[in-house]
């Protein structure tokens, strides 16, 4: 969350709950090496599978079925952080931002912990002096911080 727009921090709708098609990333471990970077498709209503259909048969789209399962467990790291806007609120706060807070979830203390690293990874970033001092930070000790980052997000 170095360099995050604040935005970012209010939004919980990481994937795209209202929208008739919602497209991600698909994390799946079994697709790690694949050359092609897959994206998963939500398709939530006729209005999306009618569109999804032109596109396929028109040749600009290449799919296949995917089962949901599959996408959520590629997501079941950051998901919830961007879902529970609950754990952000307090982080935020002591970094100057008001966040408001539409759904009330109960926050466990990993998700504490990781709201308020990556609101003080968006503070350092957003300040001149420290943002110039993460460019500085050899990469190995970056990848150990983003490693452990990662470790909190799926505890």
């Amino acid at each position: 969350y170095f360099f995050s727009e604040k935005k970012c921090f209010q939004c919980i709708d990481h994937f795209g709950y209202n929208a008739d098609i919602s497209v991600g990333d698909v994390w799946s471990m079994h697709l790690k090496n694949d050359p092609v970077k897959h994206s998963g498709l939500l398709i939530r209503n006729r209005c999306g599978r009618d569109f999804h259909n032109l596109a396929t048969a028109a040749g600009v789209l290449d799919s296949r079925p995917i089962d949901a399962a599959e996408i959520m467990e590629g997501q079941a790291r950051t998901a919830p952080f961007h879902y529970n806007i609950s754990a952000r609120i307090g982080a935020a706060r002591r970094c100057g931002l008001t966040l408001k807070d539409t759904v009330s979830e109960p926050v466990h203390w990993n998700h504490r912990l990781v709201a308020n690293l990556a609101l003080l990874n968006w503070k350092w970033s957003a300040s001149e002096r420290w943002a110039k001092f993460i460019f500085k930070v050899p990469r190995p000790i970056l990848r150990a911080y983003l490693v452990f980052f990662k470790a909190l997000e799926s505890f």
